[in-house]
């Protein structure tokens, strides 16, 4: 079994892992950041549109803060968006001096690029900066669970997949920035690894999350596809129009009315789209009567990026000759680890970053928001952690950890299940939560789906496999995805009233 030692521990390799591993290091900490996949690449970071929302010249910090609050409908925590508000332009345009080309745009930055890819452009440069300055970057770190020691967290354990070794790493500090969680549902735009494992890993410790129930469905992909080509940019829908096979406006026959439709009114049009599939009907994106002018108008307002856009969709889907089929997908979690302003949770020495945390996002995340929360929240938390870290004794921590993990692998080890149960269990969670906890949910429906939650949980089990440890993987995963999907469930079991992107029929 490995061991190692650090003062702050970020698990995450997205924009928020890289943000708060930097402000923890320029802090003066000791920083590990570890990913289950490579850091800074296999997070959906990489593959987001690359939008910032700020103030700025045309986009006044009373304006933000009043679409914030009015996407949020009311459940955003107001402190924490006055922060957001606050410090979002100052947190982006700092984004520079590591590299990262950010420019300005309406009501926000963006950085240029194809749609899909810009991501890169804000991952790729900071992961430089974050080996420049000494944060010690470790990729293909699986971590299991939290280590808590009346009710402190001392550390976390987990697989180190390149040298298939168990790993203990013990941290006075440890922030959770490892995304949403996606891939509990059948559709999303959301990269594989996204299986809600710090949602799932703060449940584990006991803690309880919060507004899960508001499950931001981003309603424009492009047919059946799962996966990240099939995102479109939310300008798109602006330039052309929403119709069904009768050939209705969908924003009129819905009264969607706050635009960008795809920005401002995403539950709305999410919901329109689901509700006419449900009485068989086709939704289209119908660019073909888009005009130069049209492009280039929305050139001037977001930048270049979009004209490149419009290239690669002429070139996957034939945009100037024949509408799109499109369909909502699972974009986004507005829920997550209760925290204040800092990051900091129930937890002491725990921290929790960018979609992992609660409290921004009310009922409702308005577009743009989610990479700005990550440079504002991040650079608070990591900021928080040194500071917590370097109060903290770590001499004993050692001792601790071992007689925790030991008794722990002696009550889980064994073997789990087969690979192909192990996925058959993955498919069948992800087909229930998509029938009957996506975008327009029911009573009944609900009940049915945490009850057959349970039993595939029980089926799943969490056994450790030193035979095996991509097999315990899988099933750590499906644990964390399960557990994250109940928690979804539950929470839109309790909630009775219609709110945001919380549906119910009933």
């Amino acid at each position: 079994m490995k061991k190692i030692q650090t003062q702050v521990l970020v698990v995450g390799g997205g924009l928020s892992g890289l943000r708060t591993a930097i402000a923890a290091r320029q802090s003066g900490s000791e920083v590990i950041i570890a990913a289950k996949s490579h850091v800074g690449r296999a997070n959906n970071t990489t593959i987001s549109n690359g939008g910032f929302s700020s103030s700025g010249s045309k986009f006044s910090k009373d304006q933000y803060f009043e679409s914030t609050i009015q996407s949020g409908l009311g459940l955003s925590q107001e402190e924490m968006v006055r922060v957001l508000v606050n410090e979002a332009e100052c947190s982006i345009l700092e984004l520079r001096k590591m590299g990262v080309d950010v420019k300005p745009r309406e009501a926000g930055y963006h950085v240029p690029g194809i749609s899909y890819q810009k991501g890169r452009g804000i991952n790729l440069p900071m992961l430089d900066y974050c080996e420049e300055i000494g944060v010690n970057v470790k990729h293909q770190i699986f971590v299991i669970d939290l280590i808590i020691e009346d009710k402190t967290v001392v550390g976390v354990w987990g697989i180190d997949l390149k040298d298939a070794e168990l790993v203990i790493i013990s941290a006075p500090a440890v922030i959770l920035a490892t995304g949403g969680a996606g891939n509990i549902y059948s559709r999303t735009d959301n990269v594989p690894q996204a299986t809600g494992d710090g949602y799932g890993m703060a449940l584990q410790a006991g803690l309880t999350l919060n507004h899960m129930e508001f499950v931001q469905f981003y309603p424009i992909s492009v047919g059946a596809i799962n996966r990240v080509r099939s995102f479109l940019p939310p300008v798109v829908v602006e330039a052309g129009k929403l119709v069904n096979d009768a050939g209705e406006l969908i924003t009129e026959k819905y009264n969607i009315e706050k635009r960008p439709y795809a920005i401002r009114s995403r539950d709305q049009l999410s919901r329109a789209i689901a509700l006419e599939e449900r009485q068989g009907n086709k939704v289209l994106l119908d660019l073909t009567e888009a005009t130069a002018k049209d492009w280039q108008h929305w050139v001037d307002t977001f930048g270049k990026g979009i004209f490149e856009t419009k290239v690669d969709l002429e070139k996957r889907f034939n945009i100037s000759q024949r509408p799109m089929e499109i369909l909502p997908t699972t974009h986004f979690f507005m829920g997550g680890i209760p925290c204040n302003i800092n990051g900091e949770t129930a937890i002491k020495g725990l921290f929790a970053a960018g979609e992992t945390a609660s409290g921004i996002h009310g009922a409702n995340r308005m577009g743009g928001n989610a990479l700005s929360e990550a440079v504002v929240f991040g650079r608070r938390a990591g900021k928080a952690a040194s500071v917590y870290s370097g109060r903290q004794e770590m001499n004993h921590l050692d001792l601790v950890i071992e007689e925790k993990i030991n008794k722990y692998i002696s009550l889980q080890k064994g073997s789990t299940n087969s690979p192909e149960v192990l996925q058959e269990v993955r498919e069948k969670f992800q087909r229930v939560m998509w029938n009957d906890v996506g975008v327009v949910r029911t009573k009944e429906r609900l009940i049915a789906a945490f009850s057959e939650l349970k039993q595939l949980s029980k089926v799943n089990g969490s056994y450790l496999s030193f035979e095996d440890f991509s097999t315990t993987v899988k099933a750590i995963e499906n644990r964390n995805a399960i557990h994250t999907a109940m928690a979804v469930t539950g929470a839109a079991l309790a909630r009775k009233k219609n709110k945001g992107a919380h549906y119910r029929l009933d």
